[in-house]
């Protein structure tokens, strides 16, 4: 769904975007990180950069790892994106 006029390109083509701007290649890689997730990484992106993209199997617009008591909708507890945020910004920090 998308606002009268405005046109949605999607997360891979958006993701795609970033990579071009970081200096990475076109093409990404994907691995299954568990039964539930996929993660899609651009490789050769420009020094302090990385594009990475998880996905979630029958996910909808839940918090990975939180609580899944705390929602009605699916909540995969195979990655927690709390810890993969901090961990992706520690590692790509401005000095």
């Amino acid at each position: 769904m998308s606002l009268p006029g405005v046109k949605v390109r999607g997360t891979l083509l958006n993701m795609g975007d970033w990579a071009r701007l970081d200096g990475c290649r076109p093409d990404p890689s994907t691995d299954k990180v568990g039964t539930q997730v996929m993660q899609t990484t651009w490789p050769g992106c420009a020094a302090g950069t990385s594009v990475q993209l998880y996905t979630i199997e029958h996910g909808g617009h839940t918090w990975p790892g939180a609580n899944p008591k705390s929602s009605p909708m699916f909540t995969t507890q195979q990655i927690d994106a709390t810890a993969l945020m901090l961990s992706f910004f520690a590692q790509h920090h401005r000095s």
